[in-house]
């Protein structure tokens, strides 16, 4: 299932965007091959899902957990917390931002507070309290599976 995310039908009918961010569906690949013991497999998408952040610094969404934790997995704990740090520091009072690095760091009830913070404000939009963050959701999710 998380191969067919990645294609893009032609019934979509726009066709495959020219930069596509797969780091989720990269993310959790790499983690099924955690879980299989097939560490070559595993590192490789790793490493597909930390170079992204790099190449695109500017994409800072909750993705860019993924980035890093991916970078902290490869053993570039540094790396890792540089980038979560910059975003945060480029985003003061971005609570996505914050969210992430509280995850990162292992805070988890500062990071479930700032859920809370995030779920009460977005009334109606609760799925997707942030429209240019659509994959929000989605990390929220990935997250409390413990794949991290």
């Amino acid at each position: 299932l998380l191969a067919r995310a990645k294609e893009w039908p032609e019934r979509l009918g726009v066709g495959k965007p020219l930069v596509v961010d797969d780091r989720l569906e990269e993310f959790l690949e790499a983690r099924c091959y955690s879980l299989l013991k097939r560490e070559k497999e595993e590192q490789k998408l790793l490493q597909s899902v930390a170079s992204f952040g790099k190449q695109d610094a500017a994409a800072t969404d909750s993705n860019t957990l993924l980035s890093a934790l991916s970078l902290r997995t490869l053993g570039k704990s540094a790396e890792a917390a540089q980038l979560l740090s910059q975003w945060t520091q480029n985003s003061p009072g971005n609570p996505v931002a914050q969210w992430a690095s509280s995850v990162f760091t292992g805070a988890n009830r500062e990071a479930d507070r700032i859920l809370g913070e995030i779920r009460s404000k977005a009334g109606p939009n609760a799925w997707n309290p942030f429209p240019d963050d659509p994959q929000f959701h989605l990390i929220i999710e990935a997250m409390s599976l413990s794949v991290h």
